[in-house]
């Protein structure tokens, strides 16, 4: 549990200290998803697009709705990137049967493969950054507090 004790900051240095840890993360976030955006512009795919993919590939049979709330986006971006997905071949939509007013979304074969294209892109990143080299003790461990973490956010 965090006191005030915890969150008072007596000194400049000790400020920076505790606000370097968030400024690291986001440059790591950053640098990832640029390397993510550079390998897409190879297949004319947005990083956004690309999460869509892979959350149909884990849940086939989303709704349009469940993606806005599963990533918090407005429902035109969803709906114009699920336009260029299917256009593209890389999903299918089908009329729910039990709601005949909402589809379901499913994921081609071509876009399973791109799923598992992410997937490799995201591997060869780890493996460009040393991530693959951390102590499994200490990477068990920071997987854990990040899951904590964005399992918090969340709860806001």
């Amino acid at each position: 549990m965090i006191t005030e004790k915890d969150i008072l900051i007596k000194e400049p240095k000790e400020y920076i200290d505790k606000v370097a840890l968030i400024a690291q993360i986001s440059f790591i976030e950053r640098s990832q998803q640029r390397y993510m955006s550079n390998k897409l512009k190879e297949l004319n795919l947005f990083l956004g697009e690309v999460k869509l993919i892979m959350s149909i590939c884990a849940n086939e049979g989303l709704s349009q709705e469940d993606l806005v709330k599963t990533f918090g986006l407005n429902k035109s971006t969803v709906a114009n990137s699920l336009r260029s997905l299917e256009e593209q071949g890389y999903i299918l939509r089908k009329v729910n049967p039990n709601n005949r007013r909402k589809n379901q979304i499913f994921a081609t074969e071509k876009g399973k493969n791109l799923s598992n294209k992410f997937i490799n892109y995201n591997l060869e990143w780890e493996l460009k950054m040393g991530i693959n080299n951390l102590n499994p003790i200490f990477r068990e461990e920071l997987a854990k507090l990040a899951s904590k973490s964005l399992n918090d956010l969340n709860s806001y």
